[in-house]
């Protein structure tokens, strides 16, 4: 379980180098229950929930600020052999700990699939390894376990007998209610489909999910993302390939920057818009909307599409976007 807890941090002039203060600051800190951003939430805090102010959650008996949607307050892992934040886990019995993210897993699933609203339920009222704080995973957090290279895509030795096959999270469409995120973990894919659709797994998930208020330091031509700790370029190129893209990541800022992984991109989806799903007041955008990444396998690339958030498998080639990352 996670030695930290969900506090707001409220203050403009955020430097680079207090991330690092922030996180060990945090680390005295006591566990209070999660949130949840598909408004689900256990009944002991419904009350509490009805008293905070509005844009505000409940936690520890108070009122904080509600995590971004779409935003990570930990690093995001890598694959395992990556140079970059390589993936790390740890099994205890019947759970697995994410010793990047912090986060603990499900390890075995149950072979029954459900709808959404249904899989929400069924977390909210596991019971595994004591714990009872277990829900249904936001977006980003199952992407976290992801493994483009893998297959089925996904860490087997840490989850076995995972299927290839679709994952609820509890995250819902920005522009439909009726529809909400999966990852397909027969191809590292993340969609939007119908939440009424049965034929889905859910594997549960626990740990605090902290707010950070503002989320992004701003400077005039990065962005420095206060969760994952990646400095993002604000502007946007254009390449014709992959081998261009690394061209235009390396030619920043003495070779510093590079194309992100598929992962790290997904980082900066915001949940609450479409057509872009990003925000445009931290980071230019313009067509095209589809980006590249440096993942690839089975000799395809895997590309962000910034008009819903989504993840595309096509061939490594053709005119895309860019947007560099160190």
């Amino acid at each position: 379980m996670l030695d930290s807890t969900p506090i707001a941090v409220t203050h403009q002039g955020f430097l680079s180098s207090s991330v690092a203060v922030f996180l060990a600051l945090c680390g005295a800190c006591q566990p209070s229950p999660p949130v949840s951003d598909a408004g689900a939430q256990p009944d002991a805090t419904m009350d509490a929930m009805a008293e905070c102010p509005d844009e505000s959650c409940p936690s520890d008996g108070g009122c904080v600020s509600c995590p971004t949607p779409g935003y990570a307050s930990w690093p995001m892992p890598n694959e395992a052999d990556s140079a970059v934040r390589p993936s790390s886990y740890r099994v205890e019995g019947v759970v697995v700990v994410d010793q990047v993210t912090g986060l603990t897993w499900q390890r075995e699933l149950e072979p029954e699939t459900r709808a959404t609203a249904e899989a929400i339920v069924y977390c909210e009222d596991l019971v595994l390894e004591g714990r009872d704080d277990w829900r249904l995973p936001r977006r980003l957090e199952l992407v976290s376990l992801m493994q483009p290279t893998s297959s089925p895509t996904i860490d087997s030795a840490a989850f076995p007998g995972t299927p290839a096959d679709y994952f609820r999270s509890s995250t819902y469409a920005a522009n439909a209610d009726d529809r909400s995120w999966s990852v397909y973990f027969g191809a590292a894919l993340v969609i939007v489909g119908s939440a009424a659709t049965t034929s889905t797994y859910a594997r549960c998930v626990a740990g605090d999910v902290m707010a950070l208020d503002p989320h992004f330091e701003l400077l005039e031509t990065v962005a420095v993302d206060r969760g994952t700790e990646l400095v993002w370029r604000r502007d946007v190129q254009t390449a014709a390939s992959l081998p261009e893209a690394e061209d235009i990541c390396s030619t920043i800022d003495a070779s510093s920057f590079r194309v992100p992984t598929v992962k790290e991109l997904l980082t900066i989806v915001d949940d609450t818009k479409v057509d872009p799903a990003i925000d445009e007041e931290i980071f230019s955008i313009s067509a095209p909307l589809t980006f590249w990444t440096s993942t690839q396998a089975d000799s395809t690339a895997r590309l962000v599409d910034f008009s819903l958030g989504t993840t595309v498998e096509i061939p490594p080639a053709g005119s895309h976007a860019v947007r560099c990352v160190r």
